[in-house]
């Protein structure tokens, strides 16, 4: 799904707080621990982040108009870390351990993952809660959320050189907690921190309720904030099928197909719903409950297939040709043989009429798949 506050059209996120708040905190990561110096930014850069570059959900990353990655990477001088970031995943900590025999510190589901240290080589013969290291996060995380975003703090550049930062800033992004939780959650799921992504994540969701709360009580919630909303619920679906979650992925997917309907006419939003009832048909569909499966796979062909009454174009025949082929996957798994056939059929005729020259290298390589999949369905 692309990322829902990338700089595009009116997709841009409200609530803003006054720049003459901006300095009011002071930043908490400006002392020591344990006798070590704690820096809020800094230190050198991490190692090969530059394929971290892009949304979750199929997101964009940089944008060559001017754009900046909602990331924070791509900038002239990369993100940059500090003691108060995991060294594996990369994000602040998130339920911060250390590793009982050298004291090395990770996000929990980071450590759980590894047999020896990934510093220093060490057996993990056991991991210990780092209350004070997670406290001092949590408190940076609080000084900052509200007048800052990550791409500020993280840039490499003093914070204050981003005073006064305007609506239509290359970011794209203004600053408030559902940017800031946004951005710590994409990447977290970017490095495959499910856990702390969905964590952060609701947090995002959570403050966004907030402003849609304040919205209808002025009688003036943005369709912005609907297409927001979907999106995120959308990564959170994906944050949960990750862990496993499947009950949730569902509750999560749902509530993104409800929040983008709200959205209605928003070419974005119409795109993310089809993709959300997708992911909705195939939980069902793995849940071998196929008839519901197929049923959410026929509401997103038919949105496409609207969508496409309004424009045309090759990304969209290769999209109506995705569902096309699960809604005759799912035929066939009912035992509509000839339906499926027919659908099957129709499905290959789309992505043998794509002009694959225009497509970039993620719908390319989709289109390579389709077209032998459908192949042999057909043979």
């Amino acid at each position: 799904m692309s990322c829902p506050f990338r700089p595009q059209g009116s997709i841009t996120i409200t609530g803003r707080p006054p720049p003459e708040e901006d300095g009011a905190r002071q930043c908490p990561a400006r002392g020591t621990l344990n006798g070590g110096e704690i820096s809020c930014r800094g230190g050198p850069k991490a190692g090969d982040e530059g394929d971290a570059d892009k949304g979750a959900r199929g997101g964009d990353g940089v944008s060559t108009s001017g754009g900046v990655c909602p990331l924070g990477f791509g900038t002239s001088q990369g993100p940059k870390f500090s003691s108060l970031h995991c060294p594996l995943c990369k994000c602040l900590f998130h339920e911060c351990v250390r590793l009982a025999v050298c004291g090395h510190r990770y996000c929990r589901f980071c450590a759980s993952r590894c047999r020896d240290c990934p510093t220093c080589g060490a057996d993990v013969q056991g991991i210990e809660d780092d209350a004070e290291m997670q406290g001092l996060v949590d408190k940076y995380i609080d000084a900052h959320c509200v007048n800052h975003t990550i791409w500020e703090l993280e840039s490499g550049e003093p914070v204050d050189k981003h005073r006064g930062l305007k609506v239509d800033d290359p970011t794209g992004l203004q600053r408030c907690s559902a940017t800031f939780f946004l951005q710590l959650g994409l990447r977290s799921y970017m490095s495959g921190n499910y856990v702390a992504a969905r964590q952060r994540l609701l947090r995002c969701k959570a403050e966004l309720h907030k402003l849609m709360q304040k919205g209808s009580q002025e009688s003036s919630v943005d369709v912005a904030l609907w297409c927001q909303l979907g999106a995120v619920c959308g990564v959170l679906g994906d944050c949960s099928r990750r862990c496993g979650d499947s009950e949730a992925a569902a509750h999560h997917y749902l509530d993104s197909v409800n929040h983008l309907k709200q959205a209605e006419g928003n070419d974005e939003a119409t795109r993310e719903l089809a993709v959300s009832l997708n992911k909705l048909g195939d939980l069902h569909f793995y849940g071998n409950d196929v008839q519901a499966a197929r049923e959410k796979y026929a509401e997103a062909l038919d949105v496409r297939r609207k969508q496409q009454q309004k424009s045309h174009s090759d990304e969209q025949v290769l999209e109506i040709a995705v569902s096309l082929t699960k809604v005759a996957d799912a035929d066939q798994a009912l035992g509509n043989t000839e339906a499926a056939s027919k659908q099957f059929s129709e499905a290959q005729r789309l992505v043998q009429s794509v002009k694959t020259a225009g497509l970039d290298q993620g719908r390319a390589a989709m289109h390579q798949h389709l077209a032998s999949f459908l192949q042999e369905r057909l043979d």
